[in-house]
């Protein structure tokens, strides 16, 4: 299958609606149920709303650090999930909502430190005047499906997101401008 904008959203939303009820699943239960916890905990358990600066001072500052730890934890479950999921389902395979439970357990740390050298990746890019941001963001725009699909290390899953995106980079970024550009059409 060829590289085309069409091609790609109807891979997604084909993945999606095959692992309608798995996804649904895991986002309520590592995503909104989790947030909403952490959440209504901070605000009725400890009287500060989550977010505020009254959650960032005195021994509130622990409290806010542990919760949004937990949060972001469950984030990267719920990314590791979705994405084996998706790949499950378009593969035409069983979701075993088990055995997705226990990879996203063990993928969220090291899903967390893609994250990380991704965000200094671009943010060295960008202060190179924002051309090699864009560069590393095509070059990497699946280290992640890489890294879960293929368990290939974190550093192998860089090198397996530039390989897979070799000879489709164009397509990427246009994807990602046009993107963009919905992004900041729909806010405005």
């Amino acid at each position: 299958m060829s590289f085309t904008l069409s091609n790609v959203f109807s891979g997604a939303f084909s993945s999606v609606g095959k692992g309608f009820v798995p996804l649904l699943v895991f986002t309520v239960l590592l995503y909104i149920l989790p947030t909403q916890a952490v959440t209504l905990g901070l605000r009725y358990g400890m009287g500060v709303p989550f977010g505020t600066l009254q959650a960032f001072e005195g021994n509130m500052l622990y409290v806010s650090i542990g919760a949004a730890l937990v949060m972001y934890f469950m984030t990267f479950m719920h990314v590791s999930a979705v994405y084996e999921v998706c790949v499950l389902a378009m593969a035409g395979k069983p979701v075993k909502m088990g055995e997705v439970f226990v990879h996203a357990l063990g993928n969220a740390i090291p899903i967390f430190a893609i994250y990380l050298l991704c965000a200094i990746g671009w943010f060295i890019g960008g202060l190179l005047l924002v051309v090699p941001a864009f560069i590393f963001g095509t070059f990497f725009s699946v280290v992640i499906p890489a890294y879960v699909t293929e368990k290939p290390g974190i550093f192998g899953a860089f090198s397996r997101s530039q390989a897979l995106t070799k000879g489709h980079r164009w397509g990427i970024f246009g994807l990602w401008v046009m993107v963009l550009v919905i992004f900041y059409v729909l806010i405005l």
